[in-house]
């Protein structure tokens, strides 16, 4: 009896083992998916025309952002907003994340009325 205890001892911990490697691995991954760049800053930038892309704005040195809206800010109000402000500058307040191919990513809570 005390034979098989311990083969069966050492396959869980290995799988144990195993499992926390893993999920340390799935979690460092995901960690460097977004990486934040500035917390509650304030972006002037011009929005850009419809691509297809979703909505995203171009600051004065050129540089992109994709901008990303809450899930209770309507397809149509982001839709509306950029119709209303494409070619013109604004202001928007958010946090600015750079993802794993380096594109820049403002989280916006809401949109310029």
């Amino acid at each position: 009896m005390a034979a098989f205890i311990s083969p069966i001892v050492n396959r869980a911990l290995c799988a144990t083992i195993l499992a926390l490697l893993l999920c340390g691995v799935c979690y460092a991954q995901a960690e460097l998916e977004m990486q934040v760049v500035a917390k509650e800053a304030t972006l002037v930038a011009v929005v850009g025309e419809e691509d297809g892309e979703g909505l995203w704005v171009v600051t004065n040195d050129g540089t992109s952002y994709s901008v990303w809206t809450p899930e209770d800010v309507s397809l149509e109000a982001v839709s509306a907003f950029q119709q209303s402000y494409k070619n013109k500058e604004v202001s928007l307040i958010g946090d600015i994340y750079k993802d794993k191919f380096g594109n820049l990513n403002l989280f916006v809570k809401s949109l310029p009325k």
